[in-house]
């Protein structure tokens, strides 16, 4: 979807590539919260020392992948949807160029926005849905009341409230992204913090806006898809897990797409138990809400 390229990560989860993605990935949500970063940077600490070459390795594939692109273009030996592809093609038809850089960042942010963070909501839904049997049926006799047996189409999960539900919900306890920040454009005033200066760099979290009783209520803990049927839609800048405003996340509707067609494709089919205890299962915060040591489970027919 994003640049039309396999990276064959289910294959091969050791892929160089993605082995560097993720651990420049993780040195840099350091940054985010060590006010100390450069002094670990000349140390060479903390990953800082290997994170020169995992940039270097993320450059020359994102390069290559905007070569690539660029050539079967040219070509027009083929025709591609990648949103890349349709964003070259449609500045040259308005008689627009970008630099290879330009095109090479926009590479690396369709990875960053859409690699991890559908398939770590996908991760921590099914993970709450295996503790809460009694959600997970209710969600599939929905898929089976709206889809029946044949295949799930658009209209369907248009259909899929309850399903929708859990992933809202799924996501409020696990947003993709637990931290981000936000610079300010001038000076500015938070009510009850104070003012800033223009240039200030100022971090929100969501995971922790998704856990405030201040906003959820007194069972914001809990997992309860039921707080988001027959209620009007919260404000993004309380649940910002898209971000909120002109910045909200261009990819929100094919994210929620995507994991409501996973549910309704995989979920009166299989049946997943934990492998282990459920402690086990921790999360690794990182840019990106993640799984440390992954999320061991036995997958069945129903």
């Amino acid at each position: 979807i994003g640049f039309g390229r396999n990276i064959n990560s289910l294959e091969d989860p050791g892929v160089p590539f993605l082995r560097s993605f993720d651990r420049a990935q993780q040195v840099f949500s350091i940054r985010f919260v060590n006010p100390m970063w450069q002094v670990v940077r000349m140390m060479g600490a903390f990953g800082e020392g290997e994170v020169r070459e995992h940039l270097r390795r993320l450059d020359s594939y994102s390069r290559d992948t905007v070569r690539l692109l660029k050539e079967q273009l040219d070509s027009e030996t083929e025709h591609n949807s990648n949103f890349v592809s349709l964003f070259i093609r449609s500045a040259k038809k308005d008689n627009k160029t970008y630099s290879d850089d330009f095109l090479r960042d926009l590479v690396l942010n369709f990875l960053i926005a859409g690699r991890d963070t559908t398939a770590q909501g996908l991760s921590w839904a099914v993970f709450l849905l295996m503790q809460h049997r009694e959600v997970e049926e209710k969600m599939i006799a929905e898929i089976k009341s709206v889809v029946g047996d044949g295949p799930v189409n658009y209209k369907h999960l248009e259909q899929l409230t309850y399903t929708q539900a859990v992933i809202n919900e799924a996501l409020r306890l696990y947003p993709s992204v637990p931290r981000d920040v936000k610079f300010l454009a001038e000076d500015d005033e938070i009510p009850g913090v104070g003012r800033f200066p223009r240039g200030s760099l100022l971090m929100y979290l969501p995971h922790a806006m998704g856990r405030s009783k201040k906003i959820w209520g007194d069972d914001a803990e809990q997992f309860r898809p039921e707080r988001w049927i027959g209620k009007p839609f919260p404000s993004f800048f309380e649940y910002p897990v898209f971000q909120a405003g002109d910045r909200i996340c261009l990819g929100m509707r094919l994210a929620w797409l995507e994991m409501k067609a996973c549910f309704a494709t995989l979920a009166p089919r299989l049946r997943f138990e934990f492998v282990g205890p459920v402690e086990d299962v921790i999360v690794d915060h990182s840019l990106t809400n993640g799984m440390m040591n992954g999320f061991p489970a036995q997958v069945s027919l129903r």
